[in-house]
């Protein structure tokens, strides 16, 4: 069980888990009626291991799909910086930083052989999402997101399809923290 966030770093993590959940666009694209649902969709650094292998079935993917995987950016998750000095001497500071999210998702039968319907489809789930992040930045707990940066839709490589499925996937990289 994953442990609950304390720090700035993993409050940061929940932070976006949060604002992802309750974008409507996200509870669209992986079928959540609730914070919960989509909740249990949402996975801090990596999906839940394996049953028993060391490795995923085929079938504990498909299971565990769509999903989305929320990380601290590698080179600049997180930020603390001084911003204004006041009158005693002391500093305010501000946190900042970027957290990445990779969106999963298995390709639906109907557009196994429509690789043009397929992106389109996909995009446009990218941007109802982003379009509902954007409503909530900045709201009480949720992320106060500056920066949107997208990559995608990519499809996997067919060579990966009997072992890990005909997967599309996509990726935000979300700049956050507070705006000068």
């Amino acid at each position: 069980m994953l442990a609950a966030a304390v720090g700035r770093l993993t409050k940061a993590e929940e932070n976006g888990r949060l604002t992802l959940a309750d974008a409507a666009g996200f509870r669209t694209w992986c079928n959540a009626s609730t914070q919960a649902e989509a909740l249990a969709r949402i996975h801090p650094d990596a999906i839940p291991g394996p049953g028993s292998a060391r490795e995923f079935t085929l079938e504990e993917l498909r299971d565990a799909r769509p999903y989305a995987i929320l990380n601290l950016d590698p080179e600049s998750g997180y930020v603390r910086e001084a911003h204004a000095r006041e009158s005693d001497g002391t500093y305010n500071t501000r946190d900042s930083g970027r957290i990445e999210i990779r969106f999963e998702q298995d390709v639906p039968r109907k557009r196994a052989h429509d690789l043009q319907g397929l992106f389109r489809d996909v995009k446009n789930s990218m941007g109802q999402i982003i379009d509902d992040m954007v409503g909530l930045a900045g709201k009480a707990i949720y992320l106060n997101v500056v920066r949107y940066d997208v990559s995608g839709p990519w499809r996997s490589a067919i060579t990966l399809h009997e072992t890990q499925g005909d997967v599309v996937m996509f990726k935000f990289v979300l700049t956050w923290g507070q705006l000068s």
